[in-house]
């Protein structure tokens, strides 16, 4: 299923992939959608942290996240974010969440990643969020309330529909590119195609099922 539809089956979710595979992109892919209007989604307030950078920082949840996210936007932040900004433009806009957390594998200090991993399953979330934990695998990746799946390399077709899309108008370029992928590898090639713009939301796999 796409991410999409994934997370509106299961609103808290562990996406899991290989060195890559665009765990990252996928990410970015939600949060730039909803943050320009361009997605296909229900309306939500986007937010993407690095949970490495989430992982350093003192204080309750809240607090981590909100100095984190000033960390990451900079000077692109026009203002400071409101103590609680989570709940406050929440009841604001009428609007609910997507928190997008990226790198749980990133946390190399063992205790920092227990604490984290412990925040985050008790964590109190804001009416009708949604949560997107990514991380690659062998990891701790269990939380008690959030479901589990694989992030699917791309299949053939996918990887005709990029080339056209990626070399679009000039269709020459684009079958020489497609010729070239036939001539090595595809199936190992086409699993790290995530990390180009692509127009069309990943696919997702729950082991589970």
């Amino acid at each position: 299923m796409t991410v999409i539809q994934a997370l509106e089956q299961h609103p808290r979710l562990v996406v899991v992939g290989g060195p890559g595979t665009g765990k990252s992109t996928l990410s970015r892919y939600l949060v730039q959608g909803l943050a320009e209007g361009t997605s296909d989604w229900n309306p939500y307030l986007p937010i993407l942290v690095s949970l490495h950078g989430l992982a350093e920082r003192e204080g309750d949840l809240t607090t981590r996240l909100r100095e984190q996210v000033q960390a990451e936007l900079g000077t692109r932040l026009l203002a400071s974010l409101p103590q609680n900004f989570l709940t406050d433009w929440t009841g604001q806009t009428k609007m609910p969440w997507l928190i997008a957390l990226d790198g749980l594998d990133e946390i190399v200090d063992a205790n920092r990643h227990r604490l984290l991993i412990r925040e985050l399953k008790r964590a109190a979330w804001p009416t009708g969020s949604h949560v997107l934990i990514t991380t690659r695998p062998n990891t701790s990746t269990h939380l008690d309330g959030f479901t589990t799946f694989d992030l699917l390399p791309f299949e053939r077709e996918q990887v005709e529909e990029f080339a056209h899309n990626w070399f679009k108008p000039d269709e020459a370029r684009a079958r020489a590119f497609l010729d070239g992928l036939r001539g090595a590898r595809m199936a190992d090639l086409s699993a790290t195609l995530l990390l180009l713009t692509v127009g069309q939301p990943p696919c997702l796999s729950n082991p589970r099922t």
